[in-house]
């Protein structure tokens, strides 16, 4: 599973949006992280008040 994105770059890309005013599309091209991505961190802050990571749930393991 691939490492979610630091907790500091989450809160800059959402500071290049809120504090500076760039688009999402803008701070996608300069941090390198989908739009989609950013939706998402976006609408987790609104329902939750925070970006962060949701913790990694383990992979079930199926027996034959």
């Amino acid at each position: 599973m691939p490492k979610p994105y630091s907790y500091d770059l989450r809160h800059a890309a959402l500071d290049a949006i809120k504090l500076d005013g760039l688009k999402i599309s803008e701070v996608s091209i300069i941090f390198n992280i989908s739009r989609s991505t950013i939706s998402l961190w976006l609408k987790r802050q609104s329902e939750t008040g925070d970006f962060r990571a949701l913790p990694n749930k383990p992979r079930r393991v199926e027996t034959t």
